[in-house]
């Protein structure tokens, strides 16, 4: 029951999200968890549902088939995140053909097998019906193939840069090697049962069988691990926008004219105004007044303490804007040419690479101590 909430609140979420963006990948996940969802549903008010459809292992059908179209569009999903845009359409149509093989396979088995035959379940307690065990080979092996394919697609989760999104790919390759152990088992208990030496502990039971705690573990880790990035982003936008605050209103203090006003109609992201506004006063009116013998500096008293490159990087980068926005202020003269540095704040992490400038303006002793030094020397060259 607790996976079962966990999961519908991820539909709930994710229908949203998709609503919002109607992009491939949100549509590819909210398909995926809807699968998930429909299939621990019947799976656990199974009684219910034979009474509902009362047609012979029809429930047992329809989990098999749901879980096999949401493991193909966790292939899908997982391709989005790892794989660029062309090569994700290119990539998507032979799994595309493999789920639609394996779906009409297990429809045309049950058809002929569990149907015909009347059985009540498909089980590996039941490997003497006819077609029962091509029909459990059918899902199994997809299903296995399916998690290799998962972790095969995220096996270089450990590069990417953005922290929740490589913690949240990997729980999603944990789940995926949860979900194939499972299948594992599960052929495992079918073979056994065949010869007719089950595996001594109970494969699905309240809390106690193998099968149900590798399902569950499979089915968390997947749901944590594809909805990490998401809450994990949301949370990395808050905290920058914290971050700015200071160095934005420290811009438009100076640079009032700067600030950035979103167009009639649109969303009014804070964030969003944040970094433009910021964005625009460094490479426009500030732009003359940055300079590389700060950041040099900057960089040299960062090596003198120890700090890594990237701490250095920020700070120096801090520092240029701090005088900056003293000179500014003062009609100071722009510096010389020779003498001028560019603060770049493009790529896809600007945000969190400009909130690292930010928090190093108002935290980083490099910034103080170089802003008491140009205060220094302004006052000992006026004596």
């Amino acid at each position: 029951m607790a996976t079962i909430g966990v999961v519908t609140l991820a539909v709930v979420y994710w229908a949203r999200s998709w609503w919002r963006t109607r992009k491939p990948f949100s549509a590819a996940l909210l398909r995926s968890v809807i699968a998930l969802d429909v299939g621990l549903i019947i799976g656990f008010f199974y009684e219910s549902a034979a009474s509902v459809l009362p047609v012979p292992a029809l429930p047992q059908l329809l989990i098999h088939v749901t879980t096999v179209a949401g493991l193909y569009n966790t292939q899908v999903l997982c391709l989005h995140l790892g794989q660029s845009g062309e090569t994700v359409v290119e990539r998507t149509q032979p799994r595309r053909v493999a789920v639609a093989v394996a779906i009409a396979a297990l429809v045309v088995l049950y058809m002929f097998g569990p149907l015909a035959s009347g059985l009540r379940a498909i089980t590996a307690n039941d490997t003497g019906a006819p077609l029962v065990v091509p029909y459990l080979l059918v899902f199994e092996l997809y299903a296995a193939w399916a998690m290799l394919d998962v972790i095969w697609t995220l096996r270089h989760a450990g590069r990417m840069t953005r922290r929740f999104l490589r913690l949240g790919l990997r729980l999603v390759s944990f789940g995926a090697a949860a979900g194939f152990l499972f299948v594992a088992h599960k052929a495992a208990q079918m073979v056994g049962k065949a010869l007719g030496a089950p595996l001594p502990w109970p494969e699905y039971s309240n809390g106690v069988g193998v099968g149900t705690i590798l399902a569950m573990t499979s089915a968390l880790l997947m749901m944590m691990g594809i909805t990490l990035p998401t809450l994990g982003s949301r949370w990395e936008r808050r905290q920058a926008d914290r971050q700015l605050e200071p160095l934005w209103a420290a811009v438009i203090g100076a640079v009032p004219d700067v600030l950035f006003t979103p167009p009639v109609g649109a969303s009014p992201d804070r964030l969003l105004i944040r970094v433009t506004t910021i964005r625009d006063a460094v490479s426009g009116p500030l732009r003359p007044f940055l300079r590389r013998d700060i950041a040099d500096r900057a960089r040299e008293l960062g090596e003198l303490a120890g700090i890594s490159r990237e701490d250095a990087d920020a700070a120096a980068h801090a520092a240029v804007i701090a005088a900056a926005l003293r000179a500014y202020q003062r009609n100071e003269p722009p510096a010389d040419l020779t003498n001028r540095v560019v603060i770049s704040a493009d790529g896809p992490d600007h945000v969190l690479r400009l909130a690292k400038i930010a928090d190093a303006y108002t935290t980083s002793p490099i910034v103080s101590t170089i802003t008491k030094e140009n205060s220094f020397d302004e006052h000992d060259h006026a004596r």
